[in-house]
Formats: C-alpha cells, sequence, structure tokens
C-alpha cells in the first residue's frame, strides 16, 4: 500500500496560532468602533471570520470486502467563513471551501474518490434574521435534521440551498425546511441532485418537525416527531422518545425511535416500502464515560428498496442519520432489512482527550434471494485537543475492521485526521 505524504501533514502544523478566539474584523482592521451601535457600517466591521484547515488521510484494504480495493489517499483543505454583526436580528454569511491533494495521483493505485480530486468554490451565502424565539435562514447553508445532515468528516462541507424556519429553543421547537440544491462533501458545485444518483434530478425535498421536551420531576422526557416529503422519491416519517434520569445513578437514559417511507410521485427509485423500529440504552458508566447499546429492526419488504430498507436520498452513502444501531465505516440504511445492534463506549478522559470504541453487528440483506449480511464491525478511535501555542489543533484517528461470513476478506480501514479550527 502506497504511503501517505506525512510531510504534507506536518507542514500544515505551521499554520498554527496562538489563539481560536474570533476573530472580528474591526479588530483585525485596528479599528476602534463601538460595536454595540447598530449600523450597517459596524454591521460590516464588527463581523466575525472563522475557518477551518482539515487534512485527512484515508487507508483502505479490501474496501467494503472487494478483494484488492486498496485505497490510499490524503487531501488538505477547509473553508473561510465571513459573518456579518446582526442589526435588527438581520445577519449575513459567506464562505468559500476547497481542498487540494497532498499525495501523488497513482493511475494504478485506487483511491477515495471524494478525496482524489482538488476542487473549490463558494460555500455558504445565506441571509438570516433571528428575533426571540424566531430563526430564520435562506440560501446556502449547513442545516442539521434527520436524515438531512451535516455530516462532516470529510474535507469539504455537506451544504443545501434551502429555506429554514423555526420557532422555539433547544428542545422545545416547531421547525419547518425547504431544500431545493445540495452540494455533498464530494463536490464544490450546488445541483438539483442528490447521494442516490448524481444524474437523477429532484426537485428538492420539505420537512416539518416538532420537539417537546417535559419535566416529569426526577425524569426529563424528550421527544421529536418529522414528516419529509423528497420529491418523486418517497415520503418519510420519523418519531423518537428519549426518557432521562438524571439525578439516578448512571443517569440512563432510555430511547425508542420508529420510522416509515412510501415511495411517492415519480418514484425514481423504484418501490419505497419500509417500516423500522429501534431501542436504545445509554448508561454513565463512569465519571464522563458512557456504555451505549443501540438495536433497530427493519422489516423486510419483498420488492421494495434494498429489501425494505430506509430511503432519504441526501444521505445514501454518507452515514446512518439517527439510527440507534450504526456501523461507522457503512451505513445501516444501505445494508437492506432485519436486525442492526450496537455497542460503543466513549467520552472524555480529561478535557482534551476522547477516546471510545464501536462494535456493531448487522444481519441485514438487501435482497430476499441472498444470505443475510452478518457484518461485525469492530472501531476504536481517540481525538486530542491541543493546548497552549497549539490552541485550536485537534488530532484524530479512526481504525477498524469489518468482517462478513459472504467474503473471505477483511474490510480494513484507517481515518487519520489533523485539523485546525478557529
Amino acid at each position: 500500500m502506497k504511503k501517505a505524504n506525512y510531510g504534507a501533514l506536518l507542514l500544515c502544523l505551521s499554520f498554527a496560532t496562538t489563539s481560536n478566539a474570533a476573530l472580528v474584523v474591526n479588530d483585525l482592521l485596528g479599528q476602534s468602533i463601538n460595536c454595540q451601535e447598530q449600523s450597517v457600517t459596524n454591521a460590516l466591521l464588527c463581523g466575525q471570520v472563522s475557518g477551518r484547515l482539515n487534512t485527512l488521510y484515508y487507508s483502505t484494504h479490501d474496501a467494503f470486502f472487494v478483494r484488492d480495493l486498496n485505497q490510499d489517499t490524503a487531501t488538505t483543505g477547509g473553508f473561510l467563513k465571513y459573518e456579518t454583526a446582526p442589526i435588527a436580528g438581520i445577519q449575513a454569511g459567506i464562505s468559500y471551501a476547497g481542498q487540494w491533494r497532498i499525495d501523488h495521483k497513482n493511475a494504478d493505485q485506487d483511491e477515495v474518490s471524494e478525496l482524489q480530486n482538488d476542487k473549490d468554490g463558494l460555500a455558504e451565502a445565506w441571509l438570516g434574521w433571528k428575533n426571540h424565539d424566531w430563526n430564520l435562514k435562506l440560501g446556502q447553508q449547513a442545516l442539521d435534521l434527520p436524515f438531512v445532515g451535516s455530516y462532516d468528516w470529510r474535507v469539504m462541507p455537506p451544504l443545501y440551498r434551502a429555506a429554514d424556519v423555526q420557532y422555539g429553543q433547544k428542545d422545545n421547537y416547531i421547525r419547518a425546511t425547504y431544500i431545493d440544491r445540495f452540494k455533498s462533501y464530494a463536490d464544490d458545485q450546488f445541483d438539483r441532485t442528490s447521494r442516490y444518483s448524481s444524474e437523477i434530478e429532484t426537485d428538492g425535498m420539505w420537512s416539518l418537525g416538532i420537539a417537546k421536551s417535559f419535566d416529569l420531576n426526577d425524569q426529563t422526557l424528550k421527544t421529536q416527531a418529522w414528516f419529509q416529503s423528497y420529491a418523486d422519491y418517497a415520503n418519510v416519517g420519523y418519531i423518537e422518545a428519549h426518557l432521562q434520569w438524571i439525578k439516578e445513578k448512571y443517569q440512563p437514559d432510555v430511547g425508542v425511535q420508529m420510522m416509515y417511507a412510501q415511495d411517492q410521485g415519480a418514484a425514481k427509485a423504484g418501490k419505497v416500502d419500509h417500516q423500522g423500529i429501534g431501542v436504545s440504552l445509554a448508561l454513565n458508566v463512569w465519571d464522563q464515560m458512557t456504555l451505549k447499546a443501540g438495536y433497530n429492526y427493519i422489516k423486510p419488504n419483498k420488492g421494495s428498496y434494498l429489501n425494505g430498507a430506509l430511503f432519504t436520498p441526501y444521505m445514501i452513502y454518507t452515514a446512518s442519520g439517527p439510527y440507534f444501531a450504526q456501523p461507522f465505516f457503512t451505513s445501516t440504511q444501505d445494508l437492506g432489512a432485519g436486525n442492526a445492534f450496537m455497542l460503543a463506549f466513549e467520552g472524555a478522559l480529561n478535557e482534551q482527550t476522547w477516546i471510545g470504541a464501536n462494535y456493531s453487528f448487522m444481519n441485514l440483506a438487501e435482497s430476499d434471494d441472498v444470505k443475510n449480511l452478518n457484518q461485525s464491525e469492530y472501531v476504536v478511535y481517540g481525538i486530542y485537543n491541543f493546548s497552549g501555542g497549539l490552541k485550536g489543533w485537534s488530532i484524530a484517528n479512526f481504525f477498524g475492521f469489518a468482517t462478513s461470513p459472504r467474503s473471505d476478506d477483511v474490510f480494513v480501514q484507517n481515518r487519520l485526521g489533523l485539523k485546525y479550527q478557529f
């Protein structure tokens, strides 16, 4: 396997600064104005600059159980963002993002597709308004919705051209969203496509969600419910609730979730018929360390998309979304129907160090005429946040492997990331 250009990784360290505090344009220009006074000039000069530099090295052996599919790719890049200060609750933001290879391309070597090419372009460009419990944002932006997430373990950020409005705060809100364009972490352009297909165009989606938290004396009940309609693909419903005992030993958290999906309109992905349920348990077993267990059942439906799997076009081949039971290197919703299990142990060792281990078992099948995948995945990871003169820098490593009786090969992957954020 080809070695990464670690010299380039270390070179990125030279970009470190002594602080990751917010950078205010007024301070950078050496101006002296009162940012408490609202005016167009002050909104511009009192705006903030933020950014991220992210360097990733992916190394994969027998990727996705394909013999000799060995992928090695090292890429660096990130984004630079400017946000105005609010004036009468109105605020605007714009960012530029790009990525560039730092190892040598090799025609004889398989590569990680979303990291292999240089790309850059305008990323965020939005106008927002906040007033008490109201929050409105229009334009190119990051979103954090069920199955429409900001999954961001790459160099380029996933973004949406959308109208997003929320009334309420934290665990008590109503939220409505409409999306008409999408840019994945593999692209630098906004298109009418999705992760499902780079060729099939869609009229986007709309989403409506509600969340409510209930104080039950010594327990807290947190609930949320969502309906999402993906044009000419599917309608998706999702409900989740967590009962938490904050004052009890181990602070147990019991969760339940239900999901359904049905094809609609032109049904460009074919028949979609999904019913699924899940349960979870989380325990704070030691200081800041948490033990989590999750289970999901996905009802097999012959002739439906992946035998009854959940279809959400913006998250396919990306992440498992809110599933309680999920692997790290693959995605529950992309593996079919059946039973999925997960056991995880993670938490903070101290203020700078986060560690974790994850085991998942995917007893799933993408068709009724194939054997269950029975994939076991084992992952260990750690994240270290530097302090002092290197504050703002962090390094992370995720190592894991997966096995399946379908294959004699072992799927092995390592992800090394070096990040600077301010």
